[in-house]
């Protein structure tokens, strides 16, 4: 059975690069698990907290907020 990957873009900045060929190549790598990204999940309600790393140029990952009325799990 083929794995079925979901994608929710909520934003998307910068300029696209690269060709068809490139992002069909670059998903399947995501789709075999190839990828990982170093994310953090915090609620939404921590926002303030979120850019104090930020200031201090101290940013291991990037930082997921999430709705409490909307939650993945």
């Amino acid at each position: 059975m083929a794995k079925q990957m979901q994608v929710a873009i909520v934003a998307q900045f910068g300029k696209p690069f690269g060709t068809r060929q490139d992002m069909a190549e670059a998903l399947a790598f995501a789709a075999e698990g190839k990828v990982t990204a170093a994310i953090e999940l915090q609620p939404l309600s921590s926002i303030t907290r979120v850019f104090e790393p930020l200031e201090h140029d101290d940013v291991a990952s990037r930082v997921v907020l999430e709705s409490e009325t909307w939650s993945t799990s």
